[in-house]
């Protein structure tokens, strides 16, 4: 595959961040309150205030998910306690090149929004976040690419991380949960937020974290497998039918995992719209042609559902992602693209990294041999 390969959905991750991350970042008034690794009866874990949020060390992936094939973190057989992989740079581009990834935007886990916590906390782990992220990049700024996030409860803040991530750290994107603390992003008081993110140029990446309609998703893992796409779905559906995205017509915006659902389920929103005057409101075209402006990731598992993507809403709309390192990450990125039949060299080059190059404004640069 003769392509540039960029990954726009890659993340750190709490179990894999350093102990003292926060510790050594964050005010000292906050520091006690700072996320940090405490030794439990389950080994050690990250503890705030308190509440367990998760493991530290590293976790085992879901062996021999995909029919067999297994994440990067399980081939490379470096899964023990303790081992950093995604925050250790040679080893996270071990990773990168054993996947055929030439460069990856990294993200923070969706862990990271922390939206329930008081605004200046908030804003303070959201700089700690985004200065590690940072620093990563700083190391390797041919192979890493970073995205931020804001504290959405507090718009001002989040203005403000935002133009610090853009003008200092020298990010092009941001990640936003789909919903503020279970509040739809068009009902949170965002509105000069979203004019800020349009008048910077930069990609918003939405990213869900599980669901707010977790009543019937207590098993089976469809908090996720469930839960993501849905939470994405009502996200996108508010921007269309609230009118986001005619009220910002240049907001370039990326939704992880495919889209969620609606970018296989678009017809039901045109009848709507076509019969029911509520459907009308704030928008004066079909939702569908509103789904055209929007940006979908490859992490969708299947190849004819990515075929489907790229011949619904075009090449120039679908961009490769991997997830990497969780364990619904793509475990063969390069070589899922390759198992699509029927799409054109020219149209696999733009998903596989042109279009990242051109929504995140990176030169283009010789092509990978992956």
């Amino acid at each position: 595959m003769n392509y540039r390969v960029i990954s726009a959905d890659d993340h750190i991750d709490l179990a894999w961040l350093p102990k003292d991350t926060w510790e050594k970042r964050v005010p000292a008034k906050w520091r006690d309150r700072a996320p940090k690794v405490l030794e439990t009866p389950d080994g050690p874990w990250w503890v705030c205030d308190g509440e367990k949020w998760d493991s530290w060390g590293g976790r085992k992936g879901a062996a021999g998910a995909q029919g067999g094939r297994r994440t990067a973190l399980e081939r490379g057989g470096v899964l023990e306690p303790g081992v950093l992989r995604p925050t250790t740079t040679a080893l996270r581009l071990a990773d990168m090149d054993r996947d055929g990834i030439d460069v990856q935007v990294v993200s923070p886990y969706p862990g990271h929004f922390v939206y329930a916590a008081p605004p200046e906390v908030a804003r303070d782990s959201c700089h700690m976040v985004n200065d590690h992220i940072a620093g990563l990049v700083a190391r390797h700024p041919d192979r890493l690419m970073g995205m931020g996030t804001v504290p959405l409860q507090d718009p001002g803040m989040a203005i403000a991380e935002l133009d610090r991530t853009v003008n200092e750290l020298g990010f092009r994107g941001v990640e936003l949960c789909t919903n503020v603390r279970g509040v739809d992003l068009t009902r949170a008081g965002l509105e000069k937020f979203f004019a800020r993110v349009e008048e910077l140029g930069v990609l918003i990446f939405l990213h869900p974290f599980g669901t707010s309609l977790v009543g019937r998703m207590s098993d089976h893992y469809f908090p996720n497998t469930i839960g993501h796409p849905l939470d994405s779905a009502l996200c996108v559906g508010q921007l269309i039918f609230d009118g986001y995205l005619e009220r910002f017509p240049k907001l370039k915006v990326c939704i992880a995992h495919g889209g969620g659902y609606l970018p296989g389920y678009w017809g039901r929103f045109d009848h709507a719209w076509a019969h029911r005057e509520d459907c009308r409101v704030n928008i004066k075209k079909p939702p569908s042609e509103y789904l055209k402006k929007l940006y979908f990731d490859t992490v969708v598992f299947d190849e004819r559902e990515l075929k489907h993507l790229i011949e619904i809403w075009g090449a120039d709309h679908i961009m490769l992602g991997t997830d990497y390192p969780f364990d619904m990450a793509e475990p063969d990125p390069v070589g899922f693209l390759g198992r699509v039949k029927g799409v054109s060299d020219k149209d696999m080059a733009l998903v596989a990294g042109g279009n990242a190059e051109r929504l995140l404004g990176l030169p283009a640069k010789a092509k990978s041999q992956s």
